[in-house]
C-alpha cells in the first residue's frame, strides 16, 4: 500500500513547499538568503513541531549541524532557530572541518558548542556528552559520498536506538555550465535507499512504521561556476525499540 503524502501545519507538503520554493531568492550560495530560511523552517521547525507535537527541544537535548559559517544573525541557522524559538544558544551543536569557520563562529556565538574536524568522527566522539535529539546533516559539498554518509549516520542511530530526527541534505544530481550537462546522477540510488530504509526491520516494529520521511527534491542556486544541482532533502524520526 503507497504511504500518503505527510502533510503537517504551515503547508510543508510536495505542493505547498514546490510553490514556496519557486517564490524564493535561489541565487547565491548565503547562509541567509530567503530560500536558505525557507528551507529551515519547513524541514527543520515546522516538522519537529509537527511530529512531536512540542514548540521547542526540551533543555537536556540538543541539536548537532554540519554548520558552516554562522555570523551574528537571526538569518544564518542558529540564530534563525534561536529565534523560532526551537531551542537555545547552549543546545546547538556544530561541526566544520574548517578552523576559521569554527573560531568565527565561537566569537559570534559564543555559548553555542563547536568542534572542528571530520562530522561522523566528532559525532561519535561527543555524542555521549551532549546527546543529539535532531541532527542536521547538509551532505551537498559531497556529492560523490553522500548517500554513503546518510547510510553511516543511520548505522549510528541505530546503534543508539533512542528517538532521534534527522533531517539529510544530498546532491542527487549536477548540471554544470549552460549546456546542462549531466555530471553526477544518483536519483534512483536515493530513492533505492528510501525504501530499503522503510522495509528494514531495525526501523520498523510490529507493522508500525519507525521511519517518517518528507522527500523534496528541488533546484538549488547557481553556485560559482554557472553549476545548478538537484537537492535531495528528507526529514527522519526514528523511534527506539523501547518505545
Amino acid at each position: 500500500m503507497q504511504r500518503q503524502e505527510r502533510e503537517l501545519p504551515g503547508g510543508t507538503g510536495r505542493a505547498a513547499l514546490s510553490r514556496r520554493w519557486k517564490k524564493a531568492d535561489m541565487g547565491k550560495a548565503d547562509w541567509t538568503r530567503k530560500n536558505k530560511m525557507l528551507y529551515r523552517r519547513d524541514n527543520i521547525v515546522l516538522p519537529y513541531r509537527g511530529y512531536y507535537g512540542q514548540d521547542r527541544l526540551p533543555s537536556d537535548q540538543w541539536y548537532l549541524s554540519i554548520c558552516g559559517n554562522n555570523p551574528k544573525s537571526d538569518r544564518v541557522e542558529i540564530g534563525q532557530l534561536i529565534k523560532e524559538g526551537l531551542l537555545q544558544e547552549e543546545q546547538f551543536i556544530g561541526v566544520d572541518f574548517c578552523e576559521q569557520i569554527i573560531a568565527s563562529n565561537k566569537e559570534n556565538w559564543p555559548h553555542a558548542h563547536w568542534h572542528c574536524g571530520d562530522f561522523m568522527q566528532e559525532l561519535y566522539r561527543i555524542h555521549k556528552m551532549y546527546p543529539p535529539s535532531v541532527i542536521h546533516a547538509d551532505f551537498t559539498s559531497m556529492p560523490q559520498t553522500s548517500i554513503e554518509a546518510v547510510k553511516d549516520l543511520f548505522r549510528f542511530i541505530e546503534i543508539q536506538d533512542r528517538p532521534m530526527m534527522l533531517i539529510v541534505n544530498a546532491s542527487v544530481k549536477i548540471w554544470v555550465n549552460k549546456g546542462m550537462k549531466i555530471a553526477h546522477k544518483r536519483i534512483t540510488e536515493w530513492q533505492e535507499m528510501l525504501q530499503n530504509i522503510r522495509k528494514s526491520d531495525r526501523w520498523h516494529t510490529l507493522g508500525h512504521d519507525n521511519v517518517e520521511f518528507i522527500p523534496e527534491f528541488y533546484m538549488y542556486g547557481k553556485g560559482l561556476s554557472n553549476s545548478r544541482s538537484h537537492m535531495a532533502s528528507c526529514v527522519f524520526f526514528y523511534k527506539s525499540s523501547k518505545q
